[in-house]
């Protein structure tokens, strides 16, 4: 082992793909530590046009690149799944404390007494890397941007738009490595069913603007258990989501909440009780939340405390299915089949439940 500045070196992003810019942080790490921590961020999030690849297939990406490169082979290099808490960042800067530490013990290291640095690029006009400033206990080494022969930075959503729409300029900016995996998913019933989504939300601003757009959500707690709708159609095919839907524009968010519950569960409550039980509204607003455009949503949150059985229920309109789902169940069962961000919603919503 050589004796380089720090101990630790960590790396934080989606890597949805690897590409060259990614390859300069791994250099830089390298330069500064033979420990390196890959986390892999939106580990739960189920296929979609802007998370195609799971961690598992990312990591393999990153160690396959690392494998080829024989500078590297001396690396000691760990990979772990990094969750996502759109809406709870104490709960997403615990998850990459108690990740890092997990990884300093594996690799022989005292986390308290290591030094530790977290290597990154800031983003110009964007807020995806404002968790580079999180951490103040580790040091932060930056590097440059990595700049395209247009004068543009090389974005993964510019690469991952190339693959969908079957380009292929998106080689130039990947490992080779990375490339060939990329063409051998290629045609593939997952590549077809993302591709199609991806072309559904290229369509969506034409037909209903990029926003922003209002919707409603109901979360329906009852006797222990949460009420979940597989969505029918896209986006989000075949995922589950809380019932709800756009908001009318002469009706109030709670007679929305309510309406599309009614429509999309058709649950036997009477109006008057689902109403008498919402004991909260609130508003989810992350603004990347959804893939159509500025998407604002208000969830309800219904308790019907004083049932001592499950109200009958069938999935309508957009929903092919609605189940009742006990809540103890909802983070083992459906973490990673959950639309948009509603598992991060749902996590919200329970916390309210009195």
């Amino acid at each position: 082992m050589t004796n380089k500045k720090y101990n630790i070196a960590v790396i934080i992003g989606r890597f949805q793909p690897f590409h060259n810019g990614h390859i300069n942080l791994l250099n830089k790490a390298a330069s500064l530590s033979d420990n390196i921590i890959f986390l892999i961020g939106s580990a739960n999030q189920p296929a979609t046009p802007k998370n195609p690849w799971d961690w598992r297939q990312r990591s393999g990406m990153i160690s396959q690149y690392v494998q080829n490169e024989a500078r590297l082979g001396a690396l000691n290099i760990r990979y772990r799944p990094l969750h996502d808490h759109s809406y709870n960042d104490p709960g997403w800067i615990e998850e990459v404390q108690e990740l890092v530490n997990d990884c300093a013990h594996s690799m022989g290291r005292d986390p308290d007494c290591s030094r530790i640095c977290l290597v990154g690029h800031h983003k110009d006009n964007d807020d995806s890397t404002y968790y580079l400033d999180m951490f103040p206990q580790w040091d932060y080494e930056g590097t440059h941007k990595t700049v395209l022969n247009n004068g543009k930075e090389i974005d993964a959503t510019d690469i991952r738009h190339d693959y969908f729409i079957g380009g292929l300029d998106y080689l130039d900016l990947v490992p080779d490595s990375v490339g060939k995996y990329l063409l051998s998913k290629f045609g593939t019933p997952d590549y077809v069913d993302v591709r199609e989504e991806h072309k559904y939300y290229l369509e969506y601003p034409n037909q209903w603007g990029k926003g922003p757009h209002v919707t409603v959500d109901a979360f329906v707690y009852c006797c222990g258990h949460l009420l979940l709708i597989r969505r029918g159609e896209m986006p989000g095919k075949g995922l589950f989501a809380l019932p709800g839907g756009f908001l009318n524009n002469d009706e109030t968010i709670a007679r929305g909440i309510v309406r599309e519950l009614r429509e999309e569960t058709l649950i036997k409550v009477p109006v008057p009780v689902l109403h008498g039980s919402m004991k909260a509204i609130e508003t989810f607003d992350a603004p990347k939340r959804s893939l159509r455009g500025r998407v604002i949503t208000h969830c309800g949150l219904i308790n019907l405390r004083n049932d001592t059985s499950l109200p009958e229920i069938r999935g309508a309109d957009d929903a092919d299915k609605a189940v009742w789902v006990p809540i103890s169940r909802v983070v083992e069962q459906f973490r990673t089949r959950m639309f948009e961000d509603h598992f991060d919603m749902i996590m919200r919503m329970k916390s309210l439940i009195r």
